[in-house]
């Protein structure tokens, strides 16, 4: 295990502790579209299927895969023992049995947890754990950031790809290429997630028929004046309307962040932003996140 993965390891497990956690089940599922918090404890990215992070308070973790299908990812990047089993929560539950567990968390419990392997569970106290966990991880390292800083220059970067080639008449297939280009060419794989929103239902982004919306997170460092532990910023883009759009009238962006911290989430106000001065970004699912 890198020396990344062990401090995390060390404020996940702080928060265990201060909860009286025997273990921690770390669900991410590709189905549901949250693989990020298996990929944040293990360095293993999930393609197909679904995986846990088993994480003891004591002794080593491991990466728990249902056996049916043997490869869900790149297995050798993951950094922790790697078990496959025919139900995953029926080998969790019987390590609960044989080291002691009777309180465990869970991240995931409620949208992610597969339901037979919630069931292989009965018996223990089970917690929801999704709060506890995404706070230890909003505390980012300097590589995480810088992380988070080069994913953002990729999604500038794509933005403009994808401005430059936008012409009344182009399918989203064409004006979206040369962006979906550069996010491979820079190392994004599959893990963007960029959509040319046409037709009335998506008026919210702009009065014109044609729309593109672009999300990135992005983690705030712990403040110096405040209690909170850190915090996670979210972006909505919307770059506005190309059909309509001149050399004369640059559209508009609207951006509608939202924060969260150790006490409250909130919704921040919703923000236009000239093309002239800001860029669109798309998502690019990082290792900091």
């Amino acid at each position: 295990m890198d020396a990344e993965l062990t401090r995390r390891y060390g404020n996940v497990r702080q928060a265990m502790a201060e909860s009286e956690l025997d273990a921690l089940v770390v669900s991410g599922s590709e189905y549901s579209g949250v693989e990020g918090s298996v990929t944040y404890l293990s360095g293993f990215q999930i393609v197909h299927r679904y995986a846990y992070v088993v994480v003891p308070a004591e002794g080593e973790p491991q990466i728990v895969f249902p056996n049916e299908a043997r490869y869900v990812g790149e297995h050798r990047k993951a950094q922790l023992e790697q078990v496959f089993h025919d139900r995953p929560g029926e080998h969790i539950a019987a390590m609960a049995r044989d080291r002691g567990w009777r309180r465990v968390g869970v991240y995931g419990l409620d949208y992610i947890m597969s339901v037979r392997d919630y069931r292989a569970l009965e018996g223990l106290e089970l917690v929801p754990f999704d709060v506890e966990f995404d706070l230890a991880r909003a505390v980012k390292s300097d590589a995480e950031l810088e992380s988070v800083r080069e994913s953002v220059r990729i999604n500038e970067d794509g933005f403009e790809a994808f401005r430059a080639a936008y012409e009344p008449g182009k399918t989203a297939a064409e004006v979206m290429a040369p962006a979906e280009e550069l996010f491979v060419e820079r190392g994004c794989g599959r893990l963007t997630m960029n959509m040319v929103l046409i037709g009335p239902e998506f008026a919210i982004a702009n009065s014109g028929p044609i729309s593109t919306m672009f999300i990135v997170s992005r983690p705030q460092p712990r403040s110096t004046n405040s209690s909170s532990a850190g915090a996670i910023t979210s972006a909505a883009v919307f770059p506005g309307s190309y059909a309509a759009r001149n050399a004369s009238k640059p559209s508009s962006l609207m951006r509608t962040l939202s924060r969260t911290d150790s006490s409250s989430a909130s919704l921040l106000t919703a923000r236009a932003r000239s093309n002239s001065t800001s860029n669109g970004t798309s998502s690019r699912p990082s290792s900091a996140r």
